[in-house]
């Protein structure tokens, strides 16, 4: 479901988050017309499955997960690899704002974000950037 009204409309936001914090943080800027991109990897977000009472059921997902990424699109990427992280690159380029909550260096690893300032902000200077941990 894409909301196209809210105070966020016409606002977009790549997510990296997982578990709690991040998606709930998306969640809420998706609830107010944002567009929030989470950006996955393969295996997918490690609370998709468990949880808030896990899948299972007859669910495919835990409640916890559906309830913290309601509203947003979703992309699966292996930022482990050059041409996902090119992906990766040219969506935060387009975008608003990064939202992320890996553990702590861990983007960085990634070659997602350099320096402190994503690698492509030089050329998108209004990108925002929100990092959490925990």
């Amino acid at each position: 479901m894409k909301m196209t009204s809210g105070p966020l409309a016409g606002i977009k936001v790549m997510e990296l988050a997982a578990y709690i914090t991040g998606p709930f943080a998306g969640q809420v800027l998706a609830d107010l017309g944002a567009e929030v991109i989470k950006v996955e990897p393969p295996e997918g977000d490690p609370f998709r499955k468990g949880g808030g009472g896990g899948a299972g059921a007859g669910r495919a997902y835990s409640p916890a997960y559906v309830g913290n990424n309601r509203g947003k699109r979703s992309l699966t990427l292996d930022l482990k690899k050059p041409a996902a992280r090119d992906i990766f690159e040219r969506l935060v380029r387009e975008s608003d704002v990064l939202l992320q909550n890996y553990r702590h260096g861990v983007a960085e690893r990634l070659a997602c974000l350099r320096c402190g300032r994503h690698r492509g902000a030089a050329k998108t200077a209004e990108t925002h950037r929100c990092i959490q941990s925990g």
